[in-house]
């Protein structure tokens, strides 16, 4: 992008604020949600929950899924369910009228110019163990320009009016985050845990068990580096002592199925492994990613979110910390000593990973570890949530 063009947009976000303030004075429709997730781009997370929840047990509120992405455009529509492109004429307007936005990942869920003044409730993509929001160092725009005006939005205007918790330990934390007060984080557990408390199926994973009778499944999901912001996806087989040989032998004598899912960030990077029992899996390759967690047998991370959810499964649980002092430092602080309140064995090295998953010394973490970190996902996450929004609306 030329220096002319940065000019032009940052005149733009100038002349557009008088707007902004216009907007103010739309009245709102307390039965009409709007429901978005990952900038726009994806059909999933806690916001997808929450949606089919209503959608299934609400009729006399109109849900209706705001995307940028054509082809989860296309898939609602087929599925005769309420969706608007953002930036189109119905798109707008409900960005417009809707009284509340369920929000995933942040304005930009949405048409992010045209939601001043709608409730906004951050159901955000998962409990922090890396600081984010006000807490977070990489915060906000670069621009300078840019930067002021989106500060100034966030502060006064696109203020976040209430989240959720999946247990008490995270509500300080949260309240850090986004500057919350204690009465608008919202004790409900998260609508996407209530995937594992159900009996729904994926088919990649009839599909493995079928051709691997008896087998293990492990599903490694590393968190994202704020290196693909640069261009430079993560890819962990590339080097902490990765022997390919010998990671496939252990992969047939033990029986498993190893499953490997990037970060929605990092999805560009492109893992050359070849073998029948791994499987690079991509959002194509399933429908709803709780239950295909909920599915497998072993879930490897590192430092995601997706640990706090998982564990209430009681299933064993692998942290692989591969890169930790270089995380910590060049890509995300933490709230919290990851080695001292991260319940579960721990692999630095694949050699490590390697002779945990031979010697099956794995387990699932600690009753005490399940309260402490989801005590409220109980699989009524989504019925919890729509009632105490439902109630902020009408005090």
């Amino acid at each position: 992008m030329n220096i002319t063009k940065k000019s032009f947009i940052n005149i733009l976000y100038i002349l557009f604020l008088p707007l902004w303030f216009i907007e103010r004075l739309i009245p709102r429709r307390k039965n009409l949600w709007i429901f978005g997730a990952w900038s726009g781009q994806k059909y999933s997370d806690n916001s997808r929950a929450l949606y089919e929840y209503m959608l299934e047990n609400c009729p006399e509120y109109t849900c209706v899924w705001i995307t940028k992405n054509p082809v989860v455009y296309t898939r609602l529509l087929n599925e005769n369910r309420p969706v608007a492109m953002a930036n189109s004429i119905k798109g707008i307007q409900y960005c417009l009228y809707a009284g509340v936005a369920i929000v995933s990942n942040g304005n930009k869920d949405f048409n992010e110019l045209c939601i001043n003044g709608i409730q906004r409730i951050w159901l955000w993509h998962g409990m922090p163990l890396k600081k984010i929001g006000y807490d977070d160092d990489n915060f906000g725009e670069k621009n300078t320009l840019k930067k002021l005006f989106s500060r100034w939005i966030i502060h006064h205007s696109l203020r976040v009016d209430a989240t959720v918790t999946a247990s008490r330990y995270f509500v300080p934390l949260l309240q850090s985050a986004f500057h919350l007060s204690n009465k608008k984080i919202l004790c409900t557990g998260l609508p996407r845990c209530d995937a594992f408390f159900s009996n729904r199926r994926e088919q990649l994973i009839n599909a493995i068990r079928t051709q691997f009778s008896g087998c293990t499944i492990l599903f490694y999901m590393p968190t994202f580096r704020t290196a693909s912001h640069d261009g430079v996806p993560y890819n962990p087989f590339l080097d902490i002592g990765f022997d390919e040989t010998a990671f496939f032998d252990i992969l047939k004598k033990k029986n498993l199925v190893f499953l490997y899912k990037l970060h929605f960030c990092d999805e560009a990077s492109d893992v050359r492994l070849h073998n029948e029992r791994f499987m690079q899996v991509r959002d194509i390759d399933f429908d709803d990613l709780y239950v295909l967690l909920n599915n497998v047998d072993i879930l490897i991370t590192d430092y995601s979110s997706v640990y706090f959810d998982f564990i209430v499964t009681r299933k064993p649980v692998i942290l692989a910390p591969f890169d930790y002092e270089f995380y910590i430092k060049k890509a995300r602080a933490h709230y919290f000593d990851y080695f001292k309140n991260m319940e579960g064995i721990k692999a630095k090295t694949w050699p490590e990973l390697c002779d945990i998953l031979e010697n099956e010394t794995y387990y699932p973490v600690s009753d005490n570890t399940i309260i402490k970190y989801c005590e409220y996902n109980d699989g009524n996450s989504s019925a919890k949530c729509f009632h105490e929004i439902r109630d902020r609306q009408t005090c």
